[in-house]
């Protein structure tokens, strides 16, 4: 340390004078010149006990701010390692996303396609390369709940809030793909509602019931009040009731019955499907 040989020195000259004062104390007869010198250690003492303090001090100060650059050096490094991981996770999560999404539309296209083999298989390869995800659990059904999980996802990347009551029915005659094409459909045009609504909080609330033999699905989503509903394309060739078409297919070829119903900002729709 750069002070400690000054420090050593002043320490060696302190007692030096504390001897030497204390032998001209003693042994001084009335002598001017073992006087002066006796005063002149004793300044000399009481200077260097003020150094050897002062030393002391810059010595502790020295160590803290060692310590504490050593502290923000530290800090600096976790923070740019901290970094470093958050980029990875990122970039993990976003490939895994990307493959999420193109499993996904794979899987739409077999379950419109009404293919649930192929169907199973593309859920089965989804889970399979997400196997390090535990997903959140929506509903018993899971080829339903992964295309949940995969609408959730989405919305939240839009800051669309979603909330799900998904009760299904232990054993039904509904395929399970058919009542994951009426999930996703009903979720992507929900999705593309709120995506125009020009809401500051959009919304999904999305619960399912069963009773008498039919499951009803209820969900209401955000909406733009300049943009009133129709179940089919506008004039203009833009779609306003993005993929309710099939969901009124699927209902009229199963006994069931759908409802469409605009109220302004928010737009309900109401699922009624035998099972």
């Amino acid at each position: 340390m750069k002070y400690a040989k000054i420090l050593y020195l002043i320490t060696a000259l302190a007692h030096l004078c504390y001897v030497v004062s204390t032998y001209l104390l003693l042994g001084s007869k009335e002598n001017a010149i073992a006087d002066l010198l006796l005063i002149l250690f004793v300044i000399l003492y009481t200077l260097s006990l003020i150094i050897y303090f002062y030393l002391i001090r810059r010595i502790f100060q020295s160590m803290k701010d060692e310590v504490d650059s050593t502290i923000a050096v530290n800090k600096q490094h976790i923070l740019h390692q901290q970094e470093a991981q958050q980029l990875k996770i990122g970039q993990l999560q976003q490939y895994r996303n990307d493959t999420a999404a193109e499993q996904l539309l794979t899987l739409k296209k077999h379950l419109l396609e009404d293919n649930p083999q192929l169907a199973l298989e593309t859920l089965t390869e989804y889970r399979r390369s997400h196997t390090q995800i535990s997903l959140p659990i929506y509903c018993s059904n899971s080829i339903v709940n992964a295309v949940l999980y995969n609408k959730y996802i989405l919305a939240d990347e839009h800051n669309i809030s979603v909330n799900y009551q998904v009760l299904l029915p232990s054993s039904m005659s509904l395929s399970p793909t058919l009542v994951s094409s009426l999930f996703f459909n009903l979720l992507d045009n929900a999705i593309y509602a709120c995506g125009i609504s020009g809401s500051e909080h959009p919304f999904i609330n999305i619960r399912t019931r069963f009773r008498a033999n039919y499951l009803h699905i209820y969900m209401c989503n955000s909406k733009s009040v300049r943009h009133p509903f129709v179940s089919s394309s506008s004039n203009d060739g833009q779609p306003t009731g993005l993929g309710l078409s099939i969901i009124e297919q699927i209902t009229e070829d199963n006994d069931g019955h759908c409802q469409w119903i605009d109220k302004g900002d928010v737009f309900e729709s109401i699922v009624l499907l035998q099972y």
